[in-house]
């Protein structure tokens, strides 16, 4: 998490999302969220869509071999952000130092 934690300390800000039902998501990270919580993208009770699914938005591209990870988010939500991390390890690896769902 070295090199990514460094990159986001250069930004402004970035963006973090979870993505699954809303029983993967609480259990995973807790109780207290709900659906229309920043970061929680709820899909419908009863989806065939196990797992959860973790994205880190940002305005800048870090450079490789980070960067390599990193895709154009001209098609995503949160256009507002250029770039889309989709790395359920390093997203949740944030969440567990302090980062949190959301704007950050």
């Amino acid at each position: 998490m070295g090199d990514l934690s460094v990159f986001l300390a250069s930004q402004n800000d970035f963006y973090i999302e979870v993505e699954g039902t809303m029983e993967a998501i609480r259990r995973r990270l807790g109780d207290n969220l709900n659906s229309c919580d920043d970061g929680v993208c709820a899909l419908a009770d009863g989806s065939n869509k196990r797992g959860l699914e973790f994205r880190l938005y940002t305005h800048d591209r870090p450079n490789p071999p980070l960067g390599n990870q990193f895709h154009s988010n001209t098609r995503f939500r949160h256009s507002n952000y250029e770039y889309r991390l989709s790395d359920n390890n390093l997203v949740l690896e944030l969440l567990d130092n302090g980062y949190r769902l959301g704007a950050n």
